[in-house]
């Protein structure tokens, strides 16, 4: 950011009349009309577009409400009613210094790592009103997306989906974060576009191209807690409030920063189309953010690499549940794109439990089931009347026909020794690595369990599943994984500490891209009288470290975790 008081060189209108929001949590958003239960026009021809780039005026009715909760979404008009399908998060890269661009405030690209879906889904998007012509854009601009991303958007006519757009210009241009538009329910709209077929066309691309990125987990720049933006508060709250907005609206969607550091991937990029844009008068200093009205070729870049098109795709899936209603089981499907030659491999590891420990019990699996070539669904829970609030699972895919993984589940496994044979075998002389972490614990008394490798070679491997003290452990699922120690591309690595503690991993291999990070825990020794609250992080900062993360919160008590990781590249 200059720090010095700047002028922008074109003229800057300061009139906003209308604000729009993003909406982060599916539960933030407002009653709207129920979406209509006839079906929509089902041929759909997808206009001509032009990516020349023309700056748009500065008007605030260009703004965007993101809502990062599903239940701050006010009451609309009911969509169809239908089921849903859906899921979450990806990999992660590089937090950068942003250089200095004077009279501008240095923005940013930035994720919310929670509400990103895994690589490769299929995304199905409905419409309820709305010309031809508009849809059409629609389709067209979300391409630009999804062009660079390993995500697929497909338009349907009827049955569910998991994005709903509305086309109402007296709503403001608005959308759901993520995966938070599963969080709504089918006869609920999840975005609006607020233009009409006399908007301008630059308009509405942007205003298209900047709510899926919404939809895509991006947010705005000025709510990342990476920006830093020097409000001048009594002139935001005199602005917004001429123009019949609360100091409550004012501070949840101008000044707040609805999300901590640690949940946030986030790169500097003055022309991201993602901008939350402000003139000189509303900061301290003088610098604002100009509109832009197409993808910057660092939108290009960042989205390839939140959702890369790699031979292994490692992403996450985050219940989001409310937790006020607690869940026993949540099983979802997701698509894979491109469709595989044949059905993959999938690992998964537990990587969060926000549990009660009314019962004394850690309870708590997921798994992958269901793998077709195209879509593959998967479970995350409890079982026996326990009380589950929400989890978080890492997640591998490997192709079928990889020659260098081979990969597992061990089930039911109590406090012992388990001998697993490799099929096939290495060749002779191959020693691999081999990864462990829990894909499932049915733990009481004092929460503790450890898995540690041993007597590996190229046939076979023996894994301990043991506890200690007073603890029971009754049983678990452990996911392993073994790849050759000399495949370029691919590290394991280790990381512990208690509750709150984070570091840095100085990777030892040589990676010519940012890897993605497949993530869980192989040790844990946690406080029974509170309850269990455990989430693991392990990101990508660059192709030379990894940046991790053990948390607890409310009064919960991690004593110790050894987390473990695979950094995987498909670039080497």
């Amino acid at each position: 950011m200059d720090p010095s008081p700047k002028s922008p060189t074109t003229s800057i209108s300061e009139k906003y009349p209308l604000t729009s929001m993003m909406y982060a949590r599916a539960e933030d958003v407002p009653p709207r009309p129920p979406f209509p239960t006839d079906g929509n026009p089902s041929e759909v021809t997808v206009a001509a577009t032009n990516s020349e780039k023309t700056n748009l005026p500065y008007d605030n009715t260009y703004i965007c409400m993101l809502f990062a909760k599903a239940t701050d979404v006010p009451s609309r008009l009911p969509f169809p009613t239908a089921a849903t399908t859906q899921e979450t998060a990806v990999t992660t890269v590089a937090k950068v210094t942003p250089d200095d661009h004077k009279g501008h405030f240095h923005t940013h690209l930035s994720f919310h790592r929670p509400s990103l879906w895994p690589n490769g889904s299929r995304i199905r998007v409905r419409f309820s009103g709305g010309t031809a012509d508009l849809r059409a854009r629609v389709q067209a601009y979300v391409q630009w997306w999804s062009a660079y991303a390993n995500i697929t958007f497909v338009f349907i006519d009827s049955g569910p989906s998991e994005v709903r757009v509305t086309f109402n210009p007296a709503d403001g241009a608005w959308s759901v974060l993520g995966t938070q538009n599963l969080q709504r329910s089918q006869d609920q709209p999840t975005m609006n576009l607020n233009f009409t077929a006399a908007t301008p066309p630059e308009r509405v691309r942007s205003v298209i191209l900047h709510e899926f990125g919404h939809v895509l987990g991006a947010i705005h720049e000025h709510q990342s807690p990476l920006a830093q933006v020097p409000w001048d508060r009594p002139e935001v709250y005199a602005h917004f409030n001429a123009l019949g907005n609360s100091n409550a609206w004012i501070d949840n969607n101008v000044l707040s920063q609805p999300f901590p550091e640690s949940e946030i991937d986030a790169d500097a990029d003055v022309h991201s189309i993602m901008i939350y844009a402000y003139p000189p008068s509303l900061t301290t200093d003088g610098s604002w953010v100009d509109w832009t009205n197409t993808l910057s070729a660092r939108d290009y870049q960042r989205i390839a690499m939140i959702y890369p098109r790699d031979q292994y795709a490692v992403s996450s899936f985050t219940t989001n549940q409310p937790v006020d209603t607690p869940m026993e089981w949540q099983s979802i499907t997701f698509g894979i794109t491109p469709q595989q030659p044949a059905p993959p491999q999938f690992a998964a590891a537990l990587t969060a439990i926000d549990m009660s420990n009314r019962d004394n019990n850690i309870r708590v699996r997921t798994e992958v089931t269901d793998v077709q070539t195209d879509s593959y669904t998967v479970g995350l829970g409890t079982w026996g009347n326990r009380i589950f609030y929400n989890g978080g699972v890492s997640l591998l895919r490997i192709p079928a026909s990889d020659p260098n993984f081979r990969m597992g589940v061990i089930t039911n496994a109590g406090p012992n020794s388990y001998r697993i044979a490799f099929v096939p075998p290495f060749p002779l002389g191959v020693i691999p690595n081999v990864f462990a972490a829990f894909s499932g614990i049915d733990s009481a008394d004092n929460w503790r369990g450890a898995l540690d490798i041993h007597n590996t070679d190229n046939v076979h491997f023996d894994i301990q599943v043991s506890t200690w003290g007073s603890s029971d452990l009754y049983n678990t699922n452990v996911q392993w994984i073994a790849y050759p120690s000399d495949l370029p591309g691919v590290e394991l690595g280790t990381f512990t500490g208690a509750g709150g503690d984070t570091g840095t991993y100085q990777l030892q291999s040589t990676f010519y891209n940012t890897p993605s990070v497949f993530t869980g825990f192989r040790r844990f020794d946690v406080s029974p009288n509170q309850n269990a609250r455990i989430r693991v992080r392990a990101t990508a900062a660059d192709p030379s470290r990894i940046n991790w993360a053990i948390e607890t919160w409310s009064d919960s008590v991690i004593y110790n975790l050894i987390g473990v990781f695979l950094a995987i590249s498909s670039g080497g």
